[in-house]
């Protein structure tokens, strides 16, 4: 009788695996049409993710008194300290450097972005190779 093959758990290392990020293809958000815009993120179990939230508890410490506001500008920087890049995003005619600043601006703009990107982020199947 042959063993069954033993899993390794090390492929499953989501931490590593979030930490070197992977690429998301935006969609159309009504017809969910491949949009050939990339956009690469560190995902939920990243030190990089783990450091933006503890900035922004850091920032906030003691206060109870947040408006939604400020509760969602929080959650746009975290997604924006959590890009690590992106291909063919362009704006007003004009292709936008990926920087923090931009992916803030992007994430506050198109919220429909925002929430691609979050769920993305979020999902450690993103990260995990078949």
């Amino acid at each position: 009788m042959s063993k069954p093959d033993t899993l390794d758990l090390a492929a499953l290392d989501t931490a590593a695996l979030c930490e070197q990020g992977a690429e998301l293809e935006l969609v159309h958000p009504g017809t969910g049409a491949p949009l050939g815009v990339w956009i690469t993120m560190a995902g939920i179990d990243s030190r990089i993710w783990r450091g933006a939230v503890a900035a922004q508890t850091g920032s906030r410490r003691g206060r109870r008194d947040l408006t939604p506001d400020e509760i969602q500008a929080g959650a746009v920087d975290i997604l924006a300290r959590c890009t690590l890049g992106w291909r063919g995003v362009v704006l007003e005619g004009k292709e936008l450097p990926c920087t923090m600043e931009n992916a803030r601006m992007l994430y506050s703009r198109l919220p429909w972005v925002r929430e691609q990107v979050d769920r993305f982020a979020s999902d450690r199947a993103s990260y995990l190779r078949d």
